[in-house]
């Protein structure tokens, strides 16, 4: 199984797939300043794994690396590493290694102000200014108007009879 977050031109023998330029993205997320904050926040919570160890270990040339991918156009996917947890219910988990961690933060990091204008307004998850309170809100809210709306047409229904 393989998770596709650019382009889908996938060259299958290599799991390379080609990235796609737009708006000169592909330079920001590119940059070494970048790369070094997606690698900081990458790291976050798992600092003494191996992978987290191996890749500070040659930082600079993983940097190097990962930015010479990203301006070629040819990111290396897969190899991801397959475990199940069991609560509340069994499922299983594909984790990314290392390195592609840093990857998809080095792309959010960039692209998430273009992803947010086009979310939906009731959309909570990995979002800066929402999460669960705010989503209970949300839903406590919307089933007060709800209870008002049925207010009135229980008033209606008492005085008219059955509107259906």
């Amino acid at each position: 199984m393989m998770c596709y977050l650019l382009d889908a031109a996938l060259d299958s023998s290599k799991h390379t797939t080609k990235m796609k330029g737009v708006n000169h993205l592909t330079e920001k997320i590119a940059d070494p300043d970048n790369l070094r904050l997606a690698f900081w926040k990458a790291r976050k919570g798992k600092n003494h794994t191996s992978g987290v160890v191996s890749f500070r270990s040659n930082l600079g040339k993983n940097l190097i690396l990962l930015r010479e991918q990203i301006l070629s156009g040819l990111i290396e996917v897969g190899n991801y590493h397959y475990f199940k947890v069991y609560e509340p219910k069994e499922r299983q988990i594909c984790a990314a290694p290392f390195d592609e961690r840093v990857l998809h933060h080095a792309l959010m990091n960039i692209c998430h102000p273009y992803f947010e204008r086009h979310q939906i307004s009731d959309s909570y998850a990995s979002r800066k200014g929402k999460g669960t309170a705010n989503h209970y809100l949300s839903c406590m809210d919307l089933l007060h108007q709800e209870r008002i709306k049925n207010k009135g047409l229980r008033a209606l229904h008492g005085r008219y009879g059955p509107l259906v």
